[in-house]
């Protein structure tokens, strides 16, 4: 997942003129993630050897939906 150091400048700028707690920008804004591809954990092992084709693209498996209570955990 991407750290802190990877956020892109305009989306800290408008955490730190917000004063937004970290959870809230991340799902209020997004924090610059990109493109999003949600498939079923299923996939994921199609999804790889898709992608390692194609080197220039990083990716990274940033969460999984869930039932339960609609709240959003940051890990990490």
């Amino acid at each position: 997942f991407p750290s802190h150091d990877t956020v892109l400048p305009v989306f800290q700028m408008i955490v730190d003129i917000a004063d937004l707690p970290r959870e809230e920008a991340y799902r209020a804004l997004n924090m610059g993630i990109g493109y999003v591809v949600a498939l079923p954990a299923s996939a994921l092992p199609q999804w790889e050897a898709v992608i390692r084709a194609y080197p220039q693209f990083k990716y990274y498996q940033i969460g999984e939906v869930v039932s339960g209570h609609q709240d959003v955990k940051l890990l990490g």
